[in-house]
């Protein structure tokens, strides 16, 4: 079929134009990434609750909302969220979220897991200390935060697969554990399915809890149906459990679909 040269000089300006948007949207995007990574500041200090040094990276100031986000040392826990919070927050005129990336010094699997789990038949038995990282977490870091920064109104926790597992987990041992929010980036219950039966626990014990999954394995999705069901039989997770699945992003990058829905919830533009 021919096509007028008309109609393909209009298509190549469009293209262009496209691209030229696309490219302008890249750009500004960069520049807020290095405005934000500028505006960091490097904690270490020894916690008593874990017998060593830790270390964590916070993005931004003393603000009405900080979040917490495990699995620090990687820039889609830490980096890529502050500045997605700070994008939503502007787009929301609210002030920009203090963003607190939790680093895992290479011992998630120590931190992040109970002393006892259930593990399916194809995860290994891995045992932890997430008690310990839970006091560490609530009665150590959160109060040095608040007293280097000031005290938010609201704080919040973040976490991805492994660490959104422990969110979950965290909030079945501590009724007042005192996040307004967990977000739970494709929480792998597979990796103790007892998370399962607590579930109510976890809701009675939290305000709110989002959870999302994106392309999991066949067992993953069949696992994570499972909770979503049993929740769905709970009067505590009643109007407090959300969960969504966000189709075509993977297992390891959901979080980052993930972060936006938690951010808008934040802000007031979605959520119940």
């Amino acid at each position: 079929m021919h096509v007028p040269q008309v109609a393909l000089n209009r298509m190549r300006r469009l293209l262009k134009l496209g691209l030229s948007g696309f490219a302008a949207i890249a750009l500004a995007y960069a520049g807020l990434l290095l405005w934000i990574w500028s505006d960091r500041t490097e904690i270490e200090f020894q916690s008593g609750y874990l017998k060593e040094k830790r270390s964590v990276t916070v993005f931004g100031s003393n603000s009405e909302v900080t979040v917490y986000s495990l699995d620090g040392d990687k820039l889609r826990h830490g980096l890529l969220p502050a500045t997605n919070g700070a994008l939503i927050a502007w787009a929301s005129g609210k002030q920009q979220p203090m963003l607190v990336a939790v680093r895992d010094h290479g011992g998630r699997d120590r931190d992040l897991r109970p002393e006892k789990v259930r593990p399916a038949s194809w995860r290994p038995n891995i045992s932890g200390r997430s008690p310990s990282f839970d006091a560490f977490l609530i009665n150590e870091l959160r109060p040095h935060i608040q007293k280097r920064f000031g005290t938010s109104h609201r704080r919040y926790l973040f976490g991805h697969s492994l660490g959104g597992y422990y969110a979950l987990d965290m909030a079945t041992r501590n009724s007042g554990h005192g996040f307004a929010g967990l977000y739970a980036f494709s929480p792998t219950f597979s990796h103790d399915l007892s998370l399962i039966e607590r579930l109510g626990a976890a809701c009675a014990n939290s305000p709110y809890i989002y959870a999302s999954i994106g392309i999991e394995s066949g067992r993953d999705t069949e696992v994570f149906e499972k909770a979503e069901l049993a929740a769905g039989k709970l009067a505590s997770c009643a109007n407090k459990l959300h969960i969504a699945r966000h189709f075509g992003m993977l297992h390891q990058t959901v979080m980052l679909t993930g972060q936006v829905s938690a951010f808008l919830h934040i802000y007031g533009r979605d959520g119940p």
